[in-house]
């Protein structure tokens, strides 16, 4: 391996170690109530939306809703593989994670790993 390509390697390591760290301990404590006790009415308008197509999710959002509608179809694709309500929840803790680990990422690598881990367990 040439010394560029070490410097990238150990570079990277350590951001990359602890954003999945941070990561894992996110999906931790997400699991810690999992799922959920009782669905709120946001949750059930949601359960709504991934009941239909992407198409209609869509449109549904579009006249019912103030937000844009990607949420509401990426839902519907996510919940064509299940309707179960631990499987919808399972959508928010997927994000979730993935919110932790790039700004886990993203903080350690321009700033240092400690600055990474605190904004990554802030969120």
């Amino acid at each position: 391996m040439s010394a560029d390509a070490r410097d990238w390697a150990h570079g990277w390591r350590s951001p990359l170690l602890a954003a999945l760290a941070a990561a894992m301990f996110a999906a931790i404590l997400a699991m810690i109530e999992f799922p959920p006790r009782s669905i709120w009415m946001d949750e059930s308008w949601s359960a709504s939306a991934a009941a239909l197509s992407m198409l209609e999710a869509a449109v549904l959002t579009l006249r019912f809703d103030l937000h844009p509608p990607l949420y509401y179809m990426q839902l519907s694709l996510w919940g064509s593989f299940g309707q179960s309500d631990a499987w919808l929840y399972g959508n928010s803790v997927f994000w979730g994670v993935v919110a932790v680990f790039a700004l886990t990422l993203a903080a350690a690598r321009f700033y240092d790993v400690r600055a990474g881990l605190a904004a990554g367990c802030v969120l």
